[in-house]
């Protein structure tokens, strides 16, 4: 974002000069950035709001029980995220909160009094109808299931006739369905504009990252340092590949793309001067050299990559050492020095 343009516009009503300074050449971004990048009073629309849910009926002799935005349109809504819900008894009064688990708040609770809920996101099921006419691709969306615990005293479940819940939404893949033909305006109510136009069709609903064996992914990422992503002897990137690979979707082409496009990593130790209140201070850390594929990335891709790479090999860093990451691709040979950065992995 540019702030405080309005003052600009102000003295000048007519047109303005946007000037950006950089601390350094970068020429990945030579003539990378054009007037058509910039739009006045655009603002990116996400399709995702709260709601409150129809309520979910709980049996003893169920351990999970379906959550449905509304029976009525079921189809419409897609649940995101829980944010509350609320136990009820058969006489429908003195509603008690049920916390997440799995979150730090729980631990904030007294166990032998409290209620927690768990989640569990299954892909949709779908109808006969909609087996026949699905396209190959189209987005299915998911179903939540929510389960219910009282470690405190189990007998407590039994009390709980049903839940209110109120939940972030979204519309599913409904967006897909609108027609988008040039500049098309309409009215939102309760903001204050005379009419809003779409400027790029949504783009289009992808399951969450969660499912299938995400988890067992995630917990290979807990093991590795930047000694074992960057080795002093070799420059063989694939262990970068594949943790890199674990922030991008799996049927996301350009995200992976670009994660192959690291050609090449190799790390050597170094001694350098770090900040501190001594001027003398010196430490020993790593510089990374990193080569980077250009048919991997489009224009200006290169350089925002890099600039992220450079902060994710410092978080596997400890905090008495340093990385110093140098970018060079393969086409036009080193392009960036990143400055060193201390080490960023926070002790247990």
């Amino acid at each position: 974002d540019l702030p405080r343009l309005d003052r600009a516009f102000a003295d000048s009503p007519k047109a303005c000069d946007v000037v950006l300074l950089f601390k350094r050449s970068a020429p990945v971004l030579h003539n990378a950035v054009e007037p058509a990048n910039l739009r006045l009073f655009a603002t990116p629309a996400i399709n995702l709001f709260e709601k409150q849910l129809g309520r979910v009926r709980v049996s003893r002799f169920e351990h999970e029980h379906h959550v449905i935005p509304d029976r009525a349109r079921p189809l419409d809504f897609e649940v995101f995220r829980l944010l509350d819900v609320q136990a009820y008894s058969a006489n429908n009064t003195d509603a008690r909160t049920v916390a997440p688990l799995y979150a730090y708040g729980a631990l904030l609770y007294d166990w032998n009094e409290a209620l927690f809920y768990t989640t569990q996101l299954r892909p949709r099921r779908l109808s006969t109808r909609e087996q026949k006419l699905r396209r190959r691709g189209e987005y299915t969306g998911t179903e939540t299931w929510i389960s219910l615990t009282a470690p405190g005293d189990a007998t407590r479940l039994d009390q709980i006739d049903e839940l209110a819940v109120r939940a972030l939404v979204t519309n599913r893949e409904l967006p897909e369905l609108l027609q988008f033909r040039g500049d098309q305006h309409f009215i939102v109510s309760g903001v204050p504009a005379r009419a809003v136009s779409v400027l790029r069709a949504p783009t289009r609903p992808k399951p969450p990252m969660g499912m299938g064996d995400a988890a067992w992914r995630v917990i290979g990422h807990l093991t590795p340092n930047y000694m074992t992503l960057a080795p002093e002897d070799g420059d063989d990137p694939q262990v970068l590949r594949d943790h890199l690979a674990l922030y991008g979707r799996q049927d996301d082409a350009a995200s992976r793309r670009q994660v192959d496009g690291v050609a090449a990593i190799r790390s050597t130790r170094v001694a350098r001067r770090v900040p501190g209140m001594d001027r003398m201070a010196i430490a020993r850390g790593h510089r990374i050299d990193v080569t980077l594929d250009d048919a991997a990335f489009d224009k200006g891709r290169m350089f925002l990559f890099s600039a992220v790479l450079e902060r994710f090999l410092a978080e596997f860093a400890s905090i008495n050492a340093f990385t110093e990451t140098h970018v060079s691709s393969t086409n036009e040979g080193e392009f960036q020095r990143w400055p060193l950065r201390i080490g960023r992995r926070h002790s247990i």
